[in-house]
Order: structure tokens, then C-alpha cells, then sequence
């Protein structure tokens, strides 16, 4: 993941999967009122939530695609009240949480 600022100058970089030592495949992310940003994690199945330097804070699912909470995730969102919306594209539906 890589941060820039509006004028498109290089802020900050750091790697989905560093709390499990498994780089996965990012597919979608979203930024909370907070700065917050929440990213997919296609390959295993996982959410995985960044402050907005890039420091890790948590992750739901697991560190394999078959066990996993999500099935392919590929969208997610973050709306005002903390509800995450997660979109499962081999399940076939919107999942739903309240954020920690």
C-alpha cells in the first residue's frame, strides 16, 4: 500500500500481511472518519486495518482461503456510525460488522 498527499507526492508505504509474514493480494480499501483505512485481502479471505501511518491495528479472518470469515472479498466500506460492509464475491453477499 502506498500513501500520497493531494498533490500526488509520495507520503508512506507499507505491506498488507506483515501481522501473519504473508504478503497477500489487496483487491479494495476504504478510509474511516478517523483515517482509518480497511483493506481486502483477496487472496486469504482477510480485512486487515491501518492507522493512517501505516501501522497494523487488526485483522479479521484467517491466514488461509478455505477457513477464512470472507470468500474473496473484493469490496469493502466504512460508513459513519463504524459499520463495516464487506463484499464476498464467491459468497455471493454483503457482509456486515460493527468495527471494534
Amino acid at each position: 500500500m502506498q500513501k500520497f498527499n493531494p498533490a500526488g507526492e509520495f507520503l508512506a508505504a507499507w505491506t498488507i500481511g506483515a501481522d501473519i509474514d504473508v504478503m497477500g493480494v489487496p483487491e479494495a480499501l476504504a478510509v474511516d472518519a478517523a483515517g482509518n483505512v480497511y483493506v481486502t485481502d483477496y487472496q486469504f479471505g482477510r480485512l486487515q486495518v491501518f492507522d493512517t501511518e501505516g501501522n497494523f491495528l487488526w485483522a479479521w479472518g484467517e491466514k488461509s482461503s478455505s477457513n477464512s470469515l470472507f470468500k474473496r472479498p473484493t469490496g469493502v466500506a466504512v460508513d459513519a456510525n463504524g459499520r463495516i460492509y464487506i463484499v464476498n464475491q464467491s459468497g455471493n453477499n454483503v457482509q456486515v460488522f460493527q468495527a471494534p
